[in-house]
């Protein structure tokens, strides 16, 4: 580098220099969102108690944002899984495939709601559709759940 004029070596340097904090500031902010949103950090319980059906949400934005962000669920002391997505509830079962040696999770609906409303702390579900008959009490009731403190 002796042969390089200073100010192309300033400019080799510089350059270096700013591709070395924008790394460092990418993964700061990586960490930092990471950390933001734990799980137990945003952590909400809900229940429904005419059906006797709770779950805990983990998300930051539950229930505005869509996503699986839904844990614990049981409906009378029998577990099921939760998973609101693209404005819709389900309820059913996650569970493990495997295709062609790969495995992936699949979720299997036994009830479902096309639509829920969130509004003054209660989380609405109207529930229109029903998969599997252990659930055909819930076909058209309008599910309320409050945050269970």
């Amino acid at each position: 580098m002796k042969h390089l004029k200073t100010s192309t070596k300033v400019i080799i340097f510089g350059s270096a220099f700013l591709i070395l904090l924008t790394v460092f500031f990418s993964f700061l902010n990586y960490n930092m969102h990471t950390y933001l949103d734990s799980d137990e950090e945003y952590k909400q319980n809900w229940y429904c108690k005419e059906y006797n059906f709770s779950f805990s949400s983990y998300g930051k934005n539950f229930p505005e944002a869509s996503g699986d962000q839904c844990k614990n669920a049981t409906i009378n002391n029998h577990k099921v899984d939760v998973m609101v997505e693209y404005d819709c509830f389900y309820i059913g079962k996650y569970y493990t495939v495997t295709e062609n040696g790969e495995k992936y999770t699949d979720f299997k609906s036994y009830a479902s709601a096309s639509s829920y409303d969130y509004s003054w702390g209660k989380l609405t579900v109207k529930i229109d559709k029903v998969e599997n008959k252990k659930y055909n009490y819930l076909k058209g009731k309008t599910l309320i759940f409050k945050k269970n403190k």
